[in-house]
């Protein structure tokens, strides 16, 4: 099945919100790529 049209820029957000939070939190030096990956694909 295919995605949708705003399937791309939907999933972009996704990863800027979480890396936002993230490295807020944690730090630049802190957050690898594991983190942000799952918290990307959750749900929002």
């Amino acid at each position: 099945m295919p995605y949708s049209v705003n399937h791309k820029a939907r999933s972009r957000g996704r990863i800027l919100r979480s890396a936002i939070e993230l490295f807020s939190r944690q730090g630049f030096e802190k957050v690898s790529i594991g983190p942000l990956d799952s918290r990307s694909l959750e749900a929002p």
